[in-house]
């Protein structure tokens, strides 16, 4: 239970959840899960910023889903199939791309619904190379003053694979691909009746890579490296839409490549 003030508004939220993971023989199990969640209005896509004074009340959600998990000796695989049910949503990017940074794009409200099935695989290859897999089919949905449109969130298909390698030497290489399709390219929220099929934009697919080395003294102590870069192939990725006399064109940013260098110690 939370109670929510904020300029001169309150708020109560009761979100009970209840989950459960049920063996099914020594490999193998079962994982529903169901739940209610509150949090106050905010400006997506930037975590933490919130609107003072509670316009409009809470954002309420309804999170369901049903799952199984099984492992295969080194390998574990899982995969789920999920549904939620977001109300009073306030979504500037989701619910309203393409049109101007006014008030109401980021105080109106919408229905958001997602629905899709998840898949997960990780393990050992073999005794020196560790691997990652996910991929997401979903839907995602507005429904804004009785229109029903693709959110702009909406990615069909999501995958990301990851490796990492043991070199030897205590040398070890990462790759991570990511990729996923693109989001409808028209402008929502706008109250006219949306295609059931829009045109969407161009995918998205970025490689990021690791390089590390660990030096050991004695039993326990090292130090080590790490090298890290972010987007390695300067992908560069469409974030919204700029909409015209009914026609839509794409927005890019980027690319945006991130390197890092870390040193760690231990003992």
């Amino acid at each position: 239970m939370d109670y929510y003030h904020s300029i001169g508004r309150s708020d109560v939220a009761v979100d009970p959840k209840l989950a459960g993971r049920f063996g099914i023989g020594d490999h193998f199990r079962l994982v529903p899960a169901v739940g209610v969640a509150s949090q106050l209005p905010g400006f997506p896509p930037l975590p933490g910023l919130q609107i003072g004074g509670i316009p409009g009340g809470l954002q309420r959600a309804l999170q369901t889903s049903f799952g199984a998990e099984g492992d295969a000796g080194p390998i574990d695989v899982r995969g789920s199939v999920f549904r939620h049910a977001t109300f009073n949503l306030t979504d500037a990017i989701g619910a309203r791309r393409g049109q101007s940074f006014g008030p109401e794009r980021f105080l109106g409200r919408s229905t958001g619904d997602a629905y899709g099935l998840e898949l997960t695989a990780r393990g050992a290859l073999s005794s020196r190379v560790f691997f990652l897999a996910s991929y997401t089919l979903s839907r995602t949905t507005r429904e804004i003053e009785g229109l029903r449109l693709p959110s702009a969130y909406d990615r069909t298909h999501v995958a990301q694979v990851a490796f990492l390698s043991d070199l030897g030497k205590n040398w070890k290489i990462g790759f991570r691909s990511l990729f996923y399709t693109g989001f409808p390219a028209e402008e929502s929220g706008s109250g006219v009746e949306p295609t059931t099929d829009p045109e969407r934009v161009k995918p998205f697919f970025r490689l990021d890579a690791r390089l590390s080395k660990r030096w050991v003294f004695g039993e326990r102590a090292y130090v080590g490296l790490v090298f890290d870069v972010q987007n390695a192939t300067l992908s560069k990725e469409v974030f919204d839409v700029t909409c015209e006399d009914g026609r839509c064109e794409p927005r890019e940013i980027g690319p945006i490549a991130i390197p890092t260098m870390v040193f760690e110690a231990g003992y």
